[in-house]
């Protein structure tokens, strides 16, 4: 296996770190507040649009900063004793800024203390697990969300392209649903389970009341 894989073991591993972060947090609502969660967890927020240097409209003409090379990062400021992550949140959509933020937490849970290809798949893996558990997938009644990318986009809050990998997961999770459900999967669904529950059901009833293309409500 190439050293810039992730192996079947590691996956298990972030899973079921995820499922204990979650716990320990108490997380039991979709979608995932990523924002109170770093807060909870002790981390500062800094938002570009919050620093007026790093503003280009402030600056018409010059370069942008170094900064906003990239979505975001996190560093440990030694004088607030916190770890602060920085979030590039210029002409960025929210669900991008969701997952930007879920990128850091999961650098941080999984704890990421240097860099290369194989750290930031991981942390892209065990962000998208975070804000969208494919767990969820095994509960009854979820199986309306399996062929409809766009109620997972909703319900999880993620950007289409998201949406569709998470699509993707769900599809090979339902194919083995000989598989029982494990423990970190049983963790996080007990956690979520009602909360998915209920947001398909919104989801539905949405659906329901919208008018069809003739202009009557949908059957």
């Amino acid at each position: 296996m190439s050293e810039n894989t992730i192996s079947s073991q590691r996956y298990e591993e972030i899973k079921t770190i995820i499922a204990e972060f979650l716990e320990d947090y108490d997380v039991r609502e979709l979608p995932i507040n990523v924002f109170a969660l770093a807060e909870q967890m002790g981390c500062k927020i800094t938002r570009a649009s919050e620093m007026p240097p790093l503003n280009p409209k402030n600056h018409p003409g010059t370069d942008r900063s170094p900064l906003l090379s990239s979505d975001g990062f996190n560093l440990y400021d030694e004088e607030s004793k916190r770890i602060v992550i920085f979030l590039n949140d210029f002409d960025m959509p929210i669900n991008r800024q969701r997952f930007t933020i879920a990128h850091e937490i999961a650098h941080i849970i999984l704890g990421h203390h240097e860099q290369g290809p194989i750290i930031e798949q991981e942390a892209d893996f065990a962000a998208a697990y975070l804000l969208a558990p494919v767990s969820l997938c095994l509960l009854p009644g979820s199986s309306s969300i399996m062929d409809d990318p766009a109620q997972i986009q909703e319900v999880f809050q993620i950007s289409n392209e998201a949406a569709w990998n998470a699509w993707d997961r769900f599809q090979t999770r339902w194919k083995y649903l000989c598989i029982p459900e494990c423990d970190y999967e049983g963790t996080i669904n007990s956690l979520l389970g009602n909360s998915f529950r209920k947001k398909l059901e919104e989801r539905r009833t949405v659906l329901a009341q919208a008018p069809s293309a003739s202009g009557r409500a949908n059957p």
